[in-house]
């Protein structure tokens, strides 16, 4: 924990407090001789939490659809215009991510984000 703390110079308690956060959603694991590394999925379980994920997020576009604001669709346009330009892997990513949480934002329900969240935690590794 020093060597991340160091890393992102920090103290420990913030590095420990999101150890603790990605260790509840399931996204590391700690073992015995204290290190933590990224918990691997099985194919089995990636299509699983893929299924799972496809289902909240449809839920969330409906509340979306009914709540969305015009500041809202023009910033999901302007998001989907900039995403098909982009050639960049990495962008395309970020690009991608922020067009679906801003589609959460506007369902406006915070514990369906926060689950669909801890999806994204768990299927981010393997993008």
């Amino acid at each position: 924990m020093q060597g991340l703390a160091d890393q992102f110079e920090v103290s420990l308690m913030p590095v420990r407090d999101a150890l603790k956060k990605l260790e509840a959603v399931n996204v590391i694991e700690r073992h015995k001789n204290r290190r933590v590394v990224v918990k691997r999925l099985t194919i089995e379980d990636f299509e699983e939490l893929l299924e799972i994920r496809m289902h909240l997020e449809i839920l969330a576009a409906k509340k979306a659809a009914r709540n969305c604001t015009e500041h809202s669709l023009r910033e999901l346009k302007r998001i989907a215009a900039e995403t098909e330009k982009t050639r960049n892997m990495s962008s395309f990513v970020k690009k991608n991510a922020l067009f679906h949480q801003t589609i959460y934002r506007a369902a406006q329900s915070p514990i369906l984000q926060e689950i669909i969240d801890g999806l994204w935690l768990r299927l981010r590794p393997y993008l």
